[in-house]
């Protein structure tokens, strides 16, 4: 399966609309970008972010999904999401022009290698121009806990996203990673030590803003439960 043949970034009004030198030029690719968090939360978060002129020139948007779609079905979804969001109070057109201009999607199934493979030709795509040296790619899994061993898998046997031990080399690799990580201190060191067998420390971000929940919760029962304190 893969996705149709998409045209390099347009650059010919890019420096109207973003902070030159600010960050590095990278691709944020979005595994799981049909679901709820990419809607409500990532999204609005890199309009944002193309708002404050803060995405480089060359910034690129790789959504994925297991919809079939093409790049504009796809950017019309974010549209529509950033359309009744809650973090967005008002929409800058010429920010969403140029940053729809720079979206694209591939779609398939992550468990599976073909998949990987359609992410690949976009990623090709979008950077066919660019040097090498500028090639980077943030990783984002924005998908369900029970394959992010697979995809970690997949996504280093691919090479899309090789392990680099050097943390100034470039281009760099970056994979986030989402809440939960593992179910317990048994499960978390379990993917700990597949993301560690593929990936470099400086290269992974782990989110997971549950782990405190529980004892935060036990704070208030002993303090409301005790009338000393």
């Amino acid at each position: 399966m893969t996705a149709p043949r998409v045209v390099p970034l347009p650059a010919q009004t890019a420096k109207s609309f973003v902070g030159e030198g600010r960050i590095g030029r990278c691709t944020a690719v979005i595994m799981g970008a049909g679901g709820d968090l990419m809607r409500r939360k990532l999204m609005p978060a890199i309009y944002h972010l193309a708002n404050q002129k803060l995405l480089s020139a060359n910034f690129a948007l790789v959504g994925v999904g297991r919809d079939a779609m093409d790049d504009a079905a796809f950017a019309a979804t974010m549209r529509d999401a950033l359309n009744v969001s809650e973090e967005i109070k008002e929409i800058n057109e010429d920010t969403w022009k140029w940053l729809a201009s720079r979206i694209r999607y591939a779609y398939g199934d992550l468990t599976s290698r073909t998949a990987y493979e359609s992410i690949g030709a976009v990623l090709n795509d979008v950077e066919i121009d660019l040097p090498e040296v500028e090639r980077n790619r943030l990783f984002y899994l924005a998908i369900p806990p029970s394959v992010f061993e697979t995809t970690i898998e997949h996504l280093s046997a691919s090479g899309l996203a090789p392990k680099i031990p050097d943390a100034e080399q470039r281009p760099w690799a970056r994979v986030i990673i989402e809440k939960p990580f593992g179910r317990s201190l048994e499960t978390a060191r379990q993917l700990n030590c597949v993301v560690l067998e593929k990936f470099s420390e400086h290269q992974v971000y782990r989110i997971d803003h549950y782990l405190g929940k529980e004892s935060v919760q036990n704070i208030l029962v002993f303090r409301f439960a005790n009338p000393i304190f």
